[in-house]
């Protein structure tokens, strides 16, 4: 960490060196024996995504007619045989109207089955933080329970924070009384969290201070519900196809951070891109970037977004949104499966 960052970025970085440095002894520990002969593996034979120019993927989980009319954020965890995935359904095709949080099951995590009761997560009663919409899911298994962050909405779509709630089985929740998690006094959104020894970093949208302009900003907590804004702020170059990133989500492999994120310059539409990081703050974009860019059929025709990953095998999935061609650009979410580098 370069001498810029200051005190507060250094104790950052410490965290953020607690959390390589643990998290595959985190996941062995708490994971059951097939699990942890599969990690072994993973964690011992792949590196970073494989991509030599802009894919394309296939939708995997389509729009309802009433609550989830417009999909977005998939946060997808895999546990045991089981794939979950949580995103954010909005009462209007054009993703204007209010929005709650939804599940979906799979065994394999391409072919989805959305859960009977949903939305599992709602928004607040009036006047509280989140009483407009709820969305941004992100979603982490740690052994006992699943944690989830997300952003809550209120003062007419003018205010965001981040919340937190907690599930044994992912789809019953139980929002934190203290909520929100990480206040702001006009919003933050998009958590995304990584976890190792008791250390918690999240990425999130926010505005800075100097400027007021949207940008990717950190946050450390030591239980994931305590958390302290800092003032770094991660450093990811612009190529020709992106100006300014919306993080998707951040993994740890091999002792590595990977960002997937999404972007677009002008009237172009967005495409889906990712860097590496040695320390999670100073950010080397992939120079085939984009690695995901819109596709020939309908329901990705406008533009793609909200990427994640996860490693399955010798492959990573990646679900992302996908805006189709109509007049609402009506959002839906898909998968790429792309091949592991050694």
């Amino acid at each position: 960490m370069s001498s810029r960052v200051g005190l507060r970025g250094v104790m950052i970085e410490k965290a953020l060196c607690t959390v390589l440095g643990s998290l595959a002894e985190r996941q062995m520990r708490n994971a059951p024996l097939t699990i942890l002969l599969a990690l072994v593996i993973i964690i011992s034979s792949f590196s970073l995504p494989y991509a030599r120019a802009a894919g394309h993927g296939r939708m995997i989980l389509d729009v309802g007619t009433q609550w989830d009319q417009y999909l977005s954020r998939p946060s997808v965890v895999h546990v045991d045989s089981q794939f979950m995935m949580w995103y954010a359904g909005d009462s209007q095709s054009d993703g204007r109207g209010v929005e709650n949080i939804g599940v979906a099951i799979s065994q394999d995590g391409t072919t989805w089955t959305k859960y009977v009761y949903n939305p599992v997560l709602t928004v607040g009663s009036s006047g509280t933080w989140d009483s407009d919409s709820v969305n941004d899911p992100w979603v982490i298994w740690d052994g006992s329970q699943y944690q989830m962050w997300y952003t809550g909405w209120s003062g007419n779509g003018q205010r965001a924070q981040i919340g937190y709630a907690t599930s044994p089985d992912g789809t019953h929740w139980v929002k934190f009384g203290g909520n929100p998690v990480l206040p702001d006094d006009q919003w933050v959104s998009r958590p995304t969290v990584i976890t190792g020894s008791g250390q918690f970093v999240m990425y999130y949208a926010g505005r800075t201070s100097d400027t007021g302009a949207s940008t990717v900003l950190v946050a450390t907590s030591r239980d994931g519900i305590s958390w302290s804004k800092t003032s770094s702020r991660p450093t990811i170059p612009v190529g020709s196809w992106d100006s300014g990133h919306y993080v998707g989500s951040v993994n740890v492999v091999n002792s590595t951070f990977l960002m997937l994120y999404w972007s677009k310059t002008g009237n172009d539409n967005f495409k889906i891109g990712y860097a590496s990081s040695a320390d999670g703050f100073n950010w080397d974009p992939n120079p085939s970037n984009p690695i995901i860019a819109s596709g020939s059929g309908s329901w990705d025709k406008a533009g793609v977004a909200w990427a994640m990953m996860i490693p399955v095998k010798n492959y990573f999935y990646v679900y992302y949104v996908g805006f189709d061609d109509t007049k609402t650009n009506t959002a839906r979410i898909g998968l790429a499966i792309m091949a592991l580098t050694k």
